[in-house]
């Protein structure tokens, strides 16, 4: 009998530890760098968790404690209402769930090329924020993950979107302009339910124009999907008369001899004003509608395309 009982407290003892190594092996352990707490991914690169600092600027390093950064933690930021603008760095891939959510002071979202994963409510109602810019090769946009912003006007997506996600823009009511690229084959039914100022661009029998006319959302074709080797007869379809300027042609922005994506990144400056326009906004008017927005934008990733092809 006493032998079943030293048994029977061994196995107690056992289960205990048992229990104790699972839960730390589940837990993640934080550190503290200068202004960010962080954690350490599967991988040894550094996800970031939050932040200890106060400015408004928010500066997210490329590396902390010698490694990369290459996440943002979900909840990282969420609620914080100081935060007007960020830097996100080049070797960023993942945002994760919730992780600007509600960071009501933010004015401009700008992901780099490098992420390719953007989570569910990662920047819910950035009530401030004006514009919308997503580089590199994103596939998804995930549920939620721009809902309510409700300021925005113009968004730039990457030409790798596949799908949006339920109630991804749901309440932008100040959206205006959106391109939807031929790689895209699904959209959520409300992915932008309450976005009454909307105007959809996208190519002649491609899913976003059937989504468009199936929400009665406005639709304006760039151009034919069957082929994504446009003719220069069709740029200048959609892009009507542009300006040639003395020593420098109009697609060319940085005057680098070479329209390529680089002019698309000036001209993206020019749009959410981080650069100041050469010659006066106007001059950026490919499409002839007398103003320069995201449609001006669409003209120059038309361009480009053609040229790298």
């Amino acid at each position: 009998m006493r032998y079943c009982k030293k048994i029977s407290s061994f196995a107690s003892v056992f289960l205990l530890v048992s229990i104790i190594c699972q839960l730390n092996v589940n837990a993640e352990t934080y550190f503290a760098s200068e202004d960010f707490k962080y954690t350490y991914r599967y991988d040894g690169t550094i996800s970031v968790a939050g932040y200890l600092g106060t400015s408004s600027n928010l500066n997210i390093p490329d590396t902390i404690s010698g490694e990369n950064v290459t996440e943002i933690s979900w909840n990282a930021f969420n609620g914080n209402k100081s935060i007007e603008s960020v830097s996100f760095p080049d070797t960023l891939k993942i945002i994760g769930d919730s992780s600007f959510a509600n960071c009501i002071s933010l004015k401009s979202i700008v992901i780099p090329y490098s992420v390719t994963k953007i989570g569910a409510n990662a920047f819910y109602s950035c009530t401030a924020a004006s514009v919308i810019e997503i580089k590199g090769n994103l596939e998804s946009v995930e549920k939620y993950s721009f809902n309510r912003c409700s300021s925005v006007k113009e968004i730039v997506l990457p030409e790798t979107v596949k799908s949006f996600g339920d109630y991804a823009f749901y309440g932008c009511s100040s959206l205006e302009y959106i391109y939807i690229p031929p790689s895209t084959t699904y959209i959520e039914k409300h992915a932008f339910d309450e976005c009454g100022k909307l105007v959809i661009y996208g190519y002649s029998g491609s899913y976003a124009e059937v989504y468009a006319g199936e929400k009665n959302i406005d639709f304006v074709s760039v151009g034919e999907v069957e082929s994504q080797r446009f003719s220069e007869n069709k740029i200048n379809s959609v892009q009507g008369s542009y300006n040639k300027f003395e020593n420098n042609n109009a697609w060319d922005l940085n005057s680098d001899g070479i329209v390529n994506n680089l002019d698309f990144k000036v001209l993206c400056q020019f749009l959410v004003k981080t650069k100041n326009c050469f010659f006066g906004e106007s001059n950026y008017d490919f499409n002839g509608d007398r103003k320069f927005n995201i449609a001006d934008v669409t003209c120059l990733q038309i361009k480009i395309s053609v040229i790298s092809v």
